[in-house]
């Protein structure tokens, strides 16, 4: 007769735990053929080894054991995935393991003497021993060691108290131990790339040591980034830029300081805008590397450090946040399992994702997760969750991706001399535009940009420059998106000011997230033709299509796959026999098409014809013809879907001179008529951005009085002059955008004067002055912000002090004064201010209107080009400026009431 083996459970969980991570590492989808088997498996191997037993009576108990130590084993696995696979926490993790293991077996019924005391033992020595430690100290290394020599004790004491009694015996099951140790832990780290377990606070009420805290590290960071940045500004020094009539003009220390809390004050906020964050640690890092007047460096390197370290440790606790949140919110809300797995997964999924497209697929799936709640308010706040969760995701792609470019560029070209640096400094270039862009337009336009990186060349080798310029595709597609979602949050806060019923902004906000989720072109038509449905039935078209925010949207939308779109018709035409002329020739006529107001369907087939012409000669081939022909249907949808709000602009406007011919009609008195029509010619040829907000709101007021105490007819006009101000609204932002657009042409023309004279700032304006040539030939809309933002750089640019190479001849050859220096004026006149300059001592010339004026309080007055100082408000303010590299001036403004008579 055979003999049954002993059963050795130590030895068996190796099989049981083969069979759980077939299962665990399954997809999660309980359809699957492979986890219905590995089911099966752990079933069969259960009753098998509990059966293998000298005695029959105790079957159902060693099952029970098994089935205990395989739920120990998975619950080690958890552990260990949750640690961060930090040193102490492994230890701990299999400590807590072994407790319960040897817990278990001692009530085996089989083994000679029942091991209570062990329990104890251990569990005592478990619960001691945290409570003596802080960690990173020789103590608690060296208790450490002495804690794994007590276990092992333990163990083998354990051990040599059940029946296996030879010693050979016993190592077989010190083995087994050890075997099934080793395969946890590298399972365990598998599991960690595949399943994510969001975890903050890693302390626990249990064990009190020192452990990792992500919380305090980030707040340790602020405290050190907020101290160091005020000892920055403190290193004041108010003989550093040696010229005292600059250091009249502003409290340079108090003005950096000032600006340095703002920004620090922007990157501490909890804002659900990521790009809010971006701007504040663009804004400090730009004040760090050129701090300005009167400012020492110091080590810039070091706060440059810090900042990027919390920005770091920032973008991951609120990922760690939002994930933690919204699983919460998930295992509360959802009821069916098969669906509360399913989103647990996907949200361990987004943790490791990293392509855009893949982490929209994995958005796109939780939202439609989230419809499918019952509770408006649970639903509602666990979409507005993932929203926050995508957005800090994105970020984190995006801040990753820019920290391994500027790595790469500081290890780029330094052995060569010629193309290396070159192609660094081109790559540096990209990297400041692709920082201080914000608008989804201006990022789009950046990506046909990164296949300059392709272009190898001594020092960069060539799987440097397809890393970098992968690194770049992906910071810019994700600054894309974070720029479009932005953007729709804005939006929806626009809408609700304008009292827009909730319901139908939720609606808006859903059709217009389908268009930034989209795809393809066909995507794109078919979920824009939705909107416009939906705009109808809502009757919310002119709130929303003529909104910017909107508008940066679509344009940004169609301008991202316009890109993709010419990136496959510039491979498809390389497959063809055409000239480098000819493809070039194709590529630009199906640009103009795109960027044309007025191209038509017949214009596109017309194009399409003649690349088929190339298709018969045999200078395209067949197969690429048809795929070139879908490319140019794709593009022409999407350029139809890019004129959209051009459509509503042009539909409103028709329809405010409508209003405005038919309020004419209606306004019986001459002179009013005449005013108003006086007034509308003044807006629309408005010479100052201020002059446009005044007569604006004189026409606003006339047409409030209108409505009030006009005729009776007129009275029964509500509606009639609700569209007149809309239109009044339209014209002055359309003059806005003309004037901005005039003082963008200004502004090229001092920064490229500026950099002809002086050589050591051509990297930083030519990448400026590229992206501003890029928006002025486009005539896209003008950010006004941004317009200032480059005037105050060229400004301090001009005043800055000049290359030390340069001579003082060169730099002093032009001095400028003004007539008067001192003005005061009440707020209901003007006064006139000349600037004369002489050149070289020599040659005197009137530039009054050529000056750019600054002012250190624009809300008192301004200056027109003509130099008339109009006032604002009562109060003080400077008015100061520099011409071609002259030492600055500036005049003193003070603006009273009037006198009473």
């Amino acid at each position: 007769m055979i003999k049954t083996n002993t059963h050795h459970p130590a030895s068996n969980i190796m099989l049981y735990l083969l069979i759980i991570s077939i299962f665990i590492l399954g997809e999660g989808a309980f359809g699957k053929a492979v986890t219905v088997a590995a089911i099966l498996l752990s079933i069969a191997g259960l009753i098998v080894s509990g059966g293998i037993t000298d005695n029959r009576k105790n079957r159902s108990v060693n099952i029970g054991i098994d089935i205990a130590n395989i739920a120990v084993c998975v619950w080690i696995i958890m552990l260990i995935t949750q640690s961060s696979f930090i040193f102490e926490k492994i230890v701990f993790s299999f400590a807590k393991g072994i407790v319960f293991i040897i817990a278990i077996l001692s009530f085996n019924p089989s083994y000679k003497r029942n091991s209570a005391y062990i329990q104890i033992l251990t569990l005592l020595l478990f619960i001691v021993y945290p409570l003596l430690l802080k960690t990173n100290t020789l103590l608690y290394q060296l208790l450490s060691v002495v804690y794994i020599i007590i276990w092992i004790t333990i163990i083998r004491i354990s051990l040599r108290k059940r029946r296996y009694g030879s010693y050979r015996e016993i190592s077989k099951v010190v083995v087994s131990c050890i075997l099934v140790m080793a395969i946890i832990l590298p399972l365990a780290y598998i599991l960690k790339s595949r399943i994510y377990f969001p975890k903050i606070k890693q302390l626990s009420s249990f064990l009190r040591t020192e452990k990792l805290n992500i919380d305090n590290q980030l707040y340790e960071l602020q405290d050190k980034l907020y101290k160091d940045s005020k000892e920055f500004v403190n290193k004041y020094n108010p003989n550093a830029s040696g010229n005292k009539q600059v250091m009249k003009l502003v409290n340079k220390k108090n003005e950096a300081r000032g600006r340095i809390l703002n920004l620090l004050s922007a990157l501490f906020q909890e804002s659900p805008y990521t790009l809010k964050v971006e701007k504040a640690r663009s804004g400090l890092k730009d004040i760090f590397h050129r701090p300005g007047f009167g400012l020492e460096e110091g080590d810039k390197e070091a706060l440059i450090s810090t900042l990027k370290k919390y920005v770091n440790t920032k973008i991951r606790v609120n990922n760690l946040r939002k994930a933690s949140e919204l699983s919460n919110g998930i295992r509360s809300s959802l009821k069916n399992l098969k669906s509360k797995l399913s989103a647990l997964m996907t949200i361990n999924k987004v943790n490791y994702s990293s392509g855009i497209q893949e982490i929209n697929r994995a958005f796109n799936s939780l939202n439609k997760l989230a419809d499918s709640i019952a509770n408006n308010e649970n639903r509602n706040r666990i979409k507005k969750t993932i929203d926050e969760l995508k957005r800090w995701k994105l970020y984190s792609i995006y801040n990753e991706s820019r920290n391994r470019i500027e790595d790469a560029v500081k290890n780029t070209g330094k052995t060569s001399r010629n193309n290396g640096r070159q192609n660094k400094e081109y790559a540096s270039n990209l990297l400041n535009a692709a920082e201080n862009t914000t608008v989804p337009l201006g990022i789009a336009r950046l990506i046909p940009k990164i296949n300059a990186l392709n272009t190898t060349s001594e020092g960069v080798k060539k799987e440097t420059s397809a890393k970098i310029s992968n690194w770049f595709r992906k910071m810019l597609e994700a600054k894309i998106e974070l720029s479009l979602n932005e953007n729709l949050e804005r939006l929806i806060d626009k809408l609700t000011e304008e009292l827009i019923p909730q319901q139908t902004i939720d609606r808006i906000s859903k059709q217009i997230k389908n268009i930034i989720n989209s795809e393809s072109a066909d995507t794109l038509l078919e979920e824009t033709e939705a909107l416009k449905d939906t705009l109808r039935e809502t009757e919310t078209s002119k709130y929303v299509l003529n909104d910017i925010h909107t508008q940066n949207i679509i344009i940004g939308k169609t301008e991202a796959l316009k890109n993709k779109e010419e990136t496959k018709m510039n491979k498809l035409l390389n497959k063809s026999t055409l000239s480098e002329e000819n493809k070039n020739q194709l590529i630009k006529s199906a640009n103009n098409l795109f960027y044309s107001k007025y191209s038509t369907i017949n214009d596109w087939e017309n194009l399409d014809k003649s690349i088929e012409k190339l298709s018969r000669s045999g200078r395209i081939y067949k197969n690429t013809y048809e795929k070139l022909k879908n490319t140019l249907s794709n593009l022409r949808i999407i350029s139809e879907v890019r004129r959209l709000p051009l459509e509503q602009e042009q539909k409103t406007n028709a329809e405010n001179k409508g209003a405005w011919n038919e309020l004419m009609k209606n306004v019986n008195n001459e002179n009013a008529r005449s005013n108003l029509n006086s007034m509308m010619n003044e807006l629309k040829s408005a010479s100052h951005i201020q002059d446009i907000s005044m007569i604006k709101n004189i026409l606003y007021a006339a047409l409030d009085e209108l409505e009030k105490g006009g005729a009776g007819a007129m009275r029964q006009k509500k509606d009639l002059i609700s569209r007149i101000k809309d239109y009044v609204n339209t014209t002055s932002q359309m003059r806005e955008k003309t004037l901005l657009t005039e003082r963008l042409a200004n502004l090229m023309k001092n920064l490229e004067d500026l950099k002809k004279t002086n050589q050591s700032y051509q990297n930083k304006i030519s990448p400026i002055l590229h992206n501003l040539q890029e928006i002025y030939v486009k005539g896209e809309n003008v950010n006004k912000k941004l317009v200032k933002k480059l005037e105050d750089l060229y400004f301090e640019l001009s005043i800055n002090r000049p290359n030390k190479k340069q001579s003082y001849s060169e730099e002093k050859k032009w001095k400028i004064f003004a007539f008067p220096e001192k003005v005061l004026l009440n707020n209901k006149t003007t006064e006139k201010v000349e600037i004369l300059g002489i050149y070289n001592n020599n040659i005197l010339k009137d530039i009054t209107k050529e000056i750019i004026w600054k002012f250190d309080n624009p809300e008192i007055a301004w200056i027109d080009k003509n130099g008339i100082i109009h006032p604002i408000s009562t109060g003080t303010t400077k008015a100061f400026t520099t011409y071609k590299g002259s030492s600055p001036l500036y005049i003193d403004i003070t603006v009273v009431k009037p006198l009473d008579k």
